[in-house]
């Protein structure tokens, strides 16, 4: 389930026309004149995202239990909502409420966006009849119990998006707030107060088969290619090596591809037994007596399976999940005694070079919140941060590796290109670089 909690003074209107995510439910949270939510909606809910607009960012904290939640994302709001420094200044919020009327409410609604143009777009989403008591009246809600509450620092937020002109919330004052949560990536894009939410739904649950598709395009390029994932790879194996006292026993491994870890485990593990999970089909690994092949989406694979394996290895692919606490559940549950997890991921702030033309980049979890996962089902994990630095003679030669290894999905033409050439060599002196910075994780009970 999607979780959105809406900006004040809209309803569902503003939110029916987004792209939601194939297979996900959508539930919208809105009127904030109490904190008391029914969550009686969630039951049954494996995995609930949620993302908070404006005031709703401050509502959402103070309302839905962090414990429930796989990941909340932040739209040009704060825990602070009527603050001077982080949030929305005093002065400006109590006299929006004082001051409340229709002709009122039009200016303020006019100042979310840039453009006549656009606030002429935005009339049609905006709520058909608007009670301005009940507005006032979560305006006083909300300046009252915020004073009274402290923020939770706890809350899963994980991204913060803040745009540079938002005349709401100050762009400064946004990420004021956001610097006292050191998990929370602050990314700046270009915009007003109200942010088209298509592109942080695109960029928070990427399709796989879309993904699984882009790879398998550039899997004759792939293999030579992507010598940052090699050297991942690698590095990953030789966490495996010092973990494991015996060799033998039951593989699986997700996301094998043209085989980098594959290869590398082979000697280090020699399993007798092995299963490979793509969403395309691969080769042949021949590194076990008996091995099978699954062309399906592991995370709704692995929980269906009454098997369990001795060791379940990943290299530079649960990035793509959807739902990585649940994956790490599952995992604990289908190995057997003794059995290890190793898999590898990236941080955020991955490949820094391709965020300047595309700012709605995928989410990374950070370290401290992979380690918070970890912890609800092994007693033991190592969660170790990398850094795999590629240098290329030309900004040509540095695309050419984008392309050839399906990584750089967000890039298009004109401009686009234009803001990447320039993030990948700032200094025609020097190489053109991309840094990925990959995060390896060992787990074992």
């Amino acid at each position: 389930m999607i979780v959105i909690y809406a900006g004040w003074s809209s309803d569902s209107r503003l939110y029916a026309g987004l792209r939601f995510p194939e297979g996900y439910d959508v539930a919208l949270v809105s009127g904030y004149t109490n904190l008391d939510l029914d969550l009686s909606f969630t039951e049954g809910y494996n995995s609930i995202a949620l993302i908070a607009w404006s005031l709703g960012v401050w509502s959402a904290e103070n309302s839905f239990p962090a414990d429930r939640l796989t990941f909340a994302v932040a739209v040009n709001g704060t825990p602070y909502p009527c603050d001077d420094l982080r949030g929305i200044p005093t002065a400006v919020f109590n006299t929006t409420r004082e001051r409340l009327d229709e002709r009122n409410l039009r200016k303020f609604r006019r100042r979310m966006v840039s453009s006549k143009e656009d606030f002429d777009n935005l009339l049609p989403l905006l709520p058909e009849n608007d009670d301005i008591d009940s507005l006032k009246s979560e305006l006083l809600f909300i300046s009252e119990e915020s004073t009274r509450r402290s923020p939770d620092a706890s809350f899963p937020w994980e991204r913060a998006y803040v745009s540079n002109s938002d005349s709401i919330f100050p762009a400064d004052a946004q990420r004021e707030a956001w610097k006292e949560r050191s998990d929370v990536e602050c990314v700046s894009v270009e915009g007003s107060h109200y942010l088209e939410l298509n592109p942080i739904l695109t960029a928070l649950f990427p399709e796989k088969a879309t993904v699984g598709s882009k790879f398998h395009s550039a899997i004759t390029t792939y293999h030579d290619e992507a010598t940052a994932q090699r050297a991942i790879a690698s590095h990953l194996a030789d966490l495996i090596k010092t973990m494991i006292p015996s060799k033998g026993g039951k593989l699986l491994e997700i996301g094998p591809a043209t085989g980098f870890l594959t290869g590398c485990v082979a000697d280090i593990l020699r399993p007798t037994e092995a299963d490979f999970i793509d969403l395309f089909p691969t080769g042949r690994f021949n590194i076990a007596d008996k091995e099978s092949y699954h062309c399906c989406d592991a995370e709704t694979w692995l929980p269906e399976q009454g098997k369990k394996w001795d060791y379940i290895v990943s290299s530079s692919v649960v990035q793509w999940f959807a739902d990585l606490d649940s994956f790490f559940r599952e995992a604990s549950r289908h190995l057997d005694k003794g059995g290890l997890l190793a898999v590898s991921t990236f941080a955020p702030g991955n490949l820094p070079e391709l965020s300047a033309a595309t700012p709605y980049g995928m989410l990374y979890h950070s370290r401290s919140r992979i380690e918070s996962m970890l912890s609800r089902y092994f007693r033991h994990y190592y969660v170790k941060e990398g850094v795999e630095r590629l240098e290329f003679p030309t900004v040509r030669e540095a695309l050419l590796h984008i392309r050839h290894t399906g990584v750089g999905g967000g890039i298009r033409s004109g401009r686009n290109v234009r803001d990447i050439t320039r993030a990948i060599q700032p200094d025609p002196s020097r190489p053109a670089t991309l840094t990925y910075l990959p995060l390896y994780i060992i787990a074992y009970n």
